[in-house]
């Protein structure tokens, strides 16, 4: 965030005790406070970018990633993903390791690990 941003947070929770007291009592408030203040910034439609960097696969029940789900993982510019289950599917967390942690991957094809 740039000083003007982080200035405003704290601006804006030192003039709203009330909304920061809210903050105190919900489940994942690093998560949510500075997403909520700064999307209320007066220019955050062209100095905010509204994007998340996890990949997610919100379409089905629990959204838990699948050793199916490798050519997506591959084709997204997200940084991360989420959500992983070893006890729902433990091989797409060994094909992450062995393939796109690894650092021969360049040369090597998604159809080279089957």
């Amino acid at each position: 965030m740039y000083k003007t941003h982080v200035n405003y947070v704290i601006k804006t929770i030192e003039e709203n005790p009330l909304f920061f007291k809210f903050f105190k009592h919900v489940m994942v408030p690093d998560e949510i406070l500075f997403q909520t203040v700064m999307g209320n910034y007066e220019n955050s439609d062209t100095e905010i970018i509204n994007d998340t960097l996890h990949f997610v696969e919100w379409y089905r029940k629990g959204a838990v990633l699948n050793f199916d789900d490798r050519q997506n993982i591959l084709n997204t510019y997200h940084l991360f993903a989420r959500k992983f289950d070893e006890n729902i599917d433990k091989n797409i967390l060994d094909w992450i390791d062995s393939f796109i942690l690894s650092q021969d991957n360049h040369s090597r094809s998604l159809f080279d690990l089957r």
